[in-house]
């Protein structure tokens, strides 16, 4: 009995010095805790919820487009990744969002400006080589770009070298290809197209240009006698506001039925005739608008091509009314002969001092 009651005696103080060691440790744990906690100001309710509410404002909606910081992030990344000269990351960067072909010339135009910079710098290194490999790289993607463009849709390919790009200050990719020098750019078959209908104008003339252009100056009636282009012909040309007020105009004034333009005449001999090749070539005529008079001479004057023949037949003139003037003895009054030379010598000069 005496062992027994050792032995219970015994495991009761073992229990119970087990409860005291686990109460100690939790009560070191607890302390442990509340000293390793940072010290916390107190706040008042109101500030809680001032705080939750700023906290609220301050979530940007990446949906938005109002509300993002940035409009098209793709964009400014592929231009500081250029900057830091980042040519795997700027490549990337290329490859997201919207007008790549833009994109290419703009970090074309970058590589290109800054291999100038390391080139007039003293610093004597590398950079300038690896520069313009990365201007030569951008440029070939620009030019693959317009190539794939070109044979899709020839129109479209053009419409798109002369778009305002209102994420690059309403700059063009043809302006952008210019100021670059990217020559294969310029040198492609769509750049060169779309150049030469900016060159003709609204004027269709394919053989001896020159010819009627300077037949028509001369003769101003004859401008009645040249074809022009038609408003779908020139919707991938970019037009000033007074060529889009008289282009609105014209289609006011052809808003009519097509079939009143066709003569009776002419109606009589193709069912006489009733052949298929004058049907077609009355379709034709009878789907042609007619252009006013008045715009067929505005159209003319303002086309390049014309401004600058016109401006090449005045400065012949006024250098053989000038050797008229020097060669020939005239009277105390200045004559015609020699107002003209004063007046386009004064005109000229105002032209050139703005």
């Amino acid at each position: 009995r005496n062992t027994s009651s050792s032995i219970t005696h015994s495991c009761e103080d073992h229990k119970s010095h087990i409860i005291r060691s686990e109460k100690k440790e939790k009560m070191r744990h607890n302390h442990f805790i509340q000293t390793a906690q940072p010290c916390r100001p107190k706040t008042h309710g109101g500030t809680e919820e001032s705080g939750r509410q700023r906290n609220k404002e301050e979530i940007v909606d990446i949906d938005n487009s109002e509300s993002r910081p940035f409009l098209n992030p793709f964009n400014e990344l592929l231009v500081w990744a250029v900057l830091m000269k980042r040519q795997k990351m700027a490549l990337f960067f290329w490859q997201y969002g919207e007008e790549s072909m833009a994109k290419a010339l703009v970090a074309c135009k970058l590589n290109r400006s800054m291999a100038y910079e390391a080139e007039e710098s003293d610093v004597i290194d590398d950079t300038s080589v690896q520069m313009k490999n990365y201007s030569k790289e951008f440029g070939q993607l620009a030019v693959e770009l317009l190539e794939q463009s070109f044979r899709q849709d020839e129109t479209m390919a053009m419409k798109l070298l002369t778009y305002e790009l209102k994420n690059w200050s309403n700059s063009t990719c043809l302006k952008l290809a210019v100021s670059s020098r990217l020559r294969p750019f310029v040198a492609h078959t769509c750049t060169q197209m779309l150049l030469s209908d900016m060159w003709m104008g609204r004027l269709n003339m394919r053989k001896n240009s020159w010819f009627k252009v300077i037949l028509s100056i001369l003769v101003p009636p004859a401008i009645l006698m040249l074809e022009y282009k038609s408003k779908a012909e020139m919707s991938h040309i970019p037009q000033t506001q007074d060529a889009h007020h008289m282009a609105l105009e014209d289609s006011e004034s052809n808003f009519h039925s097509p079939t009143e333009d066709i003569p009776m005449e002419n109606v009589k001999i193709a069912n006489v005739l009733n052949s298929p090749e004058t049907k077609q070539e009355t379709k034709n005529q009878a789907k042609l608008p007619r252009i006013p008079i008045t715009q067929k001479f505005y159209a003319f004057y303002n086309a390049p091509i014309v401004k600058f023949w016109f401006n090449m037949l005045a400065y012949l003139g006024f250098l053989m009314l000038y050797t008229f003037v020097v060669l020939v003895e005239m009277d105390y009054l200045p004559s015609v002969q020699e107002w003209i030379v004063i007046s386009y010598i004064f005109t000229s000069a105002l032209e050139k001092s703005r």
